[in-house]
């Protein structure tokens, strides 16, 4: 959160961290690209949101047939995707209807390197297709055996 700090303040925006977890948490995970596909999420939601308008991430955990996982859920109050944008937002130079809002350059690789460095440590990333509000992007990462819920 803190690399894109400056970004978001350029913008006026805050970058808001709920954490539903309080006990430290071990990943099975490369932290490295973790880190950079979660920036590449976030700095999507500070380019496409609108000036002075938060980012919000909540932090918690969650159980699926696999095993425990951390939650990560990334939201913004942008335009969000229309319907059919959907299915292509992980593809590579997927453009939108949506536009940055400051000016910013977009590539069209963010999202899909992000999605395949997740998958690369056995994680999950999917858009949340109910949220109204903007883009809600949602990453589960597996922890190791110990953290049960």
């Amino acid at each position: 959160m803190d690399v894109q700090k400056p970004l978001a303040e350029n913008k006026k925006q805050s970058i808001i961290v709920k954490k539903e977890v309080t006990e430290p948490l071990k990943l099975k995970v490369d932290s490295e690209k973790i880190v950079r596909a979660v920036n590449n999420i976030i700095g999507n939601a500070i380019k496409y949101s609108p000036y002075e308008k938060p980012i919000e991430t909540i932090v918690s955990k969650s159980k699926g047939e696999n095993g425990n996982f951390l939650r990560l859920e990334i939201c913004d109050s942008g335009p969000g995707f229309k319907e059919d944008e959907i299915d292509k937002v992980f593809t590579s130079f997927g453009r939108f209807s949506a536009q940055p809002t400051g000016g910013e350059v977009s590539t069209g690789l963010g999202l899909m390197i992000a999605k395949q460095l997740i998958e690369l440590n056995n994680g999950q990333i999917w858009v949340d297709k109910n949220y109204n509000n903007g883009s809600k992007f949602v990453i589960e990462l597996p922890l190791v055996e110990n953290n049960s819920i």
